[in-house]
């Protein structure tokens, strides 16, 4: 008995093994050493990568970075140019801490960007945004794989994560059987 949804976790719709972390077995606790390999996989794409680090400190890293601090420190992007917020009254920096760490928020945003751009390589704009944004935001898009909610929430935006996350450039030299 599983609290997962078996054909909507990753690589098991192909009757292949598994990619979904939390269903893996590790070798050490008598399990068949799916985890080792999919860790060992995780290292060699993303984060044993030097393209990783590279992207942390480039341009596009840092854009993302600076305004993350202007977003902090009270300064407003609407689309068109900054103006300053004055936080001089405790109630004033309420509010905007409301803004910043409120859902869809800057920092939210920041994350979303940031860490797609970061280990994926992808700089999501646009409508890719919008969809990753929908898709992430709160818990509910692990919903996906858990019965009986997946049947229920977010179905219908799998396909359009899966072709994003397939165009990353962290994944176009990945090879099957690592």
């Amino acid at each position: 008995q599983t609290p997962f949804i078996k054909k909507r976790c990753p690589g098991d719709d192909l009757g292949q093994r598994t990619t979904f972390l939390l269903a893996m077995s590790d070798e050490a606790a008598g399990g068949d050493g799916n985890r080792e390999k999919f860790k060992a996989c995780m290292w060699k794409y993303f984060f044993g990568s030097s393209d990783m680090n590279d992207r942390r400190h480039d341009s596009v890293g840092r854009r993302m970075i600076d305004q993350l601090k202007r977003d902090y420190c009270g300064r407003t992007s609407a689309g068109q140019q900054s103006e300053r917020i004055p936080l001089t009254t405790p109630e004033a920096f309420r509010a905007h801490s409301a803004n910043f760490f409120k859902p869809g928020g800057p920092l939210e945003m920041f994350t979303i960007k940031y860490v797609n751009y970061v280990i994926f390589g992808i700089d999501l704009q646009g409508d890719d945004l919008k969809v990753m944004t929908e898709w992430l935001q709160g818990l509910f898009g692990t919903a996906h794989y858990i019965y009986p909610a997946g049947y229920l929430y977010k179905t219908k935006l799998i396909d359009k994560i899966a072709a994003i996350y397939e165009r990353a450039p962290a994944l176009q030299m990945f090879e099957e059987g690592l």
